[in-house]
Protein backbone atom coordinates (compact mmCIF):
# COMPACT_ATOMS: atom_id res chain seq x y z
CA UNK A 1 0.00 0.00 0.00
CA UNK A 2 1.39 3.93 -1.02
CA UNK A 3 0.78 6.47 0.95
CA UNK A 4 0.76 9.70 -0.89
CA UNK A 5 3.22 12.87 0.23
CA UNK A 6 0.11 14.60 1.46
CA UNK A 7 -1.28 12.26 3.60
CA UNK A 8 1.76 11.56 5.60
CA UNK A 9 2.40 15.14 5.79
CA UNK A 10 -1.65 15.85 7.06
CA UNK A 11 -0.58 12.86 9.71
CA UNK A 12 2.86 14.30 11.02
CA UNK A 13 0.99 17.82 11.44
CA UNK A 14 -1.99 15.90 13.46
CA UNK A 15 0.59 14.53 15.94
CA UNK A 16 2.29 17.67 16.01
CA UNK A 17 -0.61 19.09 17.44
CA UNK A 18 -1.98 16.11 19.17
CA UNK A 19 1.19 16.61 21.20
CA UNK A 20 1.69 20.70 21.94
CA UNK A 21 -2.18 20.38 22.65
CA UNK A 22 -0.52 17.88 25.30
CA UNK A 23 2.08 20.02 26.74
CA UNK A 24 -0.48 22.92 26.84
CA UNK A 25 -2.92 20.37 29.02
CA UNK A 26 -0.07 19.31 31.32
CA UNK A 27 0.96 23.08 32.28
CA UNK A 28 -2.67 23.65 33.27
CA UNK A 29 -3.42 20.91 35.23
CA UNK A 30 0.24 21.63 37.07
CA UNK A 31 0.03 25.48 36.99
CA UNK A 32 2.04 26.95 39.78
CA UNK A 33 3.54 23.07 40.35
CA UNK A 34 5.57 23.58 37.38
CA UNK A 35 5.53 20.66 34.57
CA UNK A 36 7.81 18.08 35.69
CA UNK A 37 11.53 18.67 33.49
CA UNK A 38 12.84 14.87 32.58
CA UNK A 39 16.64 14.56 32.43
CA UNK A 40 18.44 12.84 29.08
CA UNK A 41 20.04 10.52 31.36
CA UNK A 42 18.01 9.24 34.25
CA UNK A 43 18.92 7.58 37.51
CA UNK A 44 19.36 3.78 37.20
CA UNK A 45 15.91 2.09 37.74
CA UNK A 46 14.05 5.02 36.78
CA UNK A 47 11.43 4.02 34.49
CA UNK A 48 10.47 6.58 31.84
CA UNK A 49 6.98 5.47 31.52
CA UNK A 50 6.22 6.20 35.08
CA UNK A 51 7.55 10.10 35.49
CA UNK A 52 4.66 12.21 37.09
CA UNK A 53 3.06 15.45 35.12
CA UNK A 54 4.29 17.90 37.85
CA UNK A 55 7.57 18.82 39.46
CA UNK A 56 6.58 20.65 42.81
CA UNK A 57 4.71 18.87 45.38
CA UNK A 58 0.96 18.81 45.79
CA UNK A 59 1.02 20.77 49.04
CA UNK A 60 3.12 23.71 47.11
CA UNK A 61 0.32 26.29 46.15
CA UNK A 62 0.46 30.55 46.02
CA UNK A 63 4.37 30.37 46.89
CA UNK A 64 3.82 28.55 50.03
CA UNK A 65 4.66 25.07 50.99
CA UNK A 66 4.12 22.55 54.01
CA UNK A 67 6.73 21.28 56.19
CA UNK A 68 6.64 18.19 57.08
CA UNK A 69 5.18 18.79 60.24
CA UNK A 70 1.86 19.91 58.22
CA UNK A 71 2.44 23.51 59.01
CA UNK A 72 2.19 26.27 56.01
CA UNK A 73 5.28 28.57 56.23
CA UNK A 74 6.55 30.86 53.51
CA UNK A 75 9.78 29.34 51.06
CA UNK A 76 12.39 31.44 53.02
CA UNK A 77 13.36 28.48 53.96
CA UNK A 78 12.51 25.12 55.85
CA UNK A 79 14.19 23.74 59.42
CA UNK A 80 16.03 21.11 58.98
CA UNK A 81 15.17 17.51 60.52
CA UNK A 82 17.14 16.53 63.40
CA UNK A 83 15.05 14.63 65.54
CA UNK A 84 14.07 11.74 62.86
CA UNK A 85 14.68 10.20 59.67
CA UNK A 86 11.20 9.38 58.12
CA UNK A 87 7.93 10.62 58.63
CA UNK A 88 4.29 11.79 57.36
CA UNK A 89 2.54 14.96 57.38
CA UNK A 90 -0.52 15.51 59.10
CA UNK A 91 -3.01 15.77 56.68
CA UNK A 92 -6.27 17.75 56.84
CA UNK A 93 -8.21 15.01 56.02
CA UNK A 94 -6.18 11.68 57.50
CA UNK A 95 -3.58 11.12 54.67
CA UNK A 96 -0.48 13.41 54.90
CA UNK A 97 2.41 12.95 52.56
CA UNK A 98 5.65 10.96 53.40
CA UNK A 99 9.13 12.63 53.56
CA UNK A 100 12.35 11.31 55.08
CA UNK A 101 15.70 12.95 55.69
CA UNK A 102 17.80 12.61 52.23
CA UNK A 103 21.12 14.82 53.22
CA UNK A 104 24.03 14.47 55.87
CA UNK A 105 22.71 17.76 57.31
CA UNK A 106 19.47 17.01 58.07
CA UNK A 107 18.28 17.97 54.58
CA UNK A 108 14.98 16.32 54.06
CA UNK A 109 12.51 15.97 50.69
CA UNK A 110 8.93 14.92 50.25
CA UNK A 111 9.19 10.99 48.83
CA UNK A 112 7.91 9.70 45.73
CA UNK A 113 7.65 6.17 44.15
CA UNK A 114 9.97 5.48 40.97
CA UNK A 115 13.10 6.79 42.47
CA UNK A 116 11.84 10.41 43.32
CA UNK A 117 10.16 10.92 39.51
CA UNK A 118 6.96 9.00 40.71
CA UNK A 119 3.80 9.87 42.24
CA UNK A 120 4.34 11.82 45.87
CA UNK A 121 4.23 8.61 48.65
CA UNK A 122 0.75 9.42 50.78
CA UNK A 123 0.39 8.00 54.47
CA UNK A 124 -1.57 7.65 57.55
CA UNK A 125 1.49 7.53 59.77
CA UNK A 126 4.59 7.13 59.47
CA UNK A 127 4.69 3.53 59.58
CA UNK A 128 3.52 3.74 56.23
CA UNK A 129 6.77 5.51 54.84
CA UNK A 130 10.02 4.16 54.21
CA UNK A 131 13.75 4.62 52.74
CA UNK A 132 14.04 2.31 49.68
CA UNK A 133 15.15 4.84 47.35
CA UNK A 134 13.22 3.34 44.49
CA UNK A 135 9.71 3.54 46.35
CA UNK A 136 10.49 6.37 48.52
CA UNK A 137 13.30 8.19 46.97
CA UNK A 138 13.96 11.76 47.51
CA UNK A 139 11.59 13.89 45.00
CA UNK A 140 13.04 15.02 42.14
CA UNK A 141 11.35 18.66 40.69
CA UNK A 142 13.77 20.83 42.54
CA UNK A 143 13.19 23.46 44.88
CA UNK A 144 16.16 26.00 45.21
CA UNK A 145 13.76 28.49 47.62
CA UNK A 146 13.19 25.56 50.01
CA UNK A 147 16.10 26.72 52.71
CA UNK A 148 17.08 22.98 54.14
CA UNK A 149 15.91 20.81 51.52
CA UNK A 150 17.65 18.38 49.55
CA UNK A 151 18.92 17.88 45.64
CA UNK A 152 18.19 14.83 43.93
CA UNK A 153 21.11 12.78 42.31
CA UNK A 154 20.49 12.62 38.97
CA UNK A 155 18.40 16.07 38.21
CA UNK A 156 19.46 19.46 37.45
Amino acid sequence: MKFSTSFITLVAAMLSQTSAASVDTTADECGALGVMKVPDVLPEGVNPTDIRNCAGHPLGFNGTKADHEGLIQGLAGRACETRETLGCTKGKDGVGYCWKVCGTGGEWCWTASNGGFGGWDTCINASDCGTDNNQYGCGAGGCADCGCSCIHPGYP
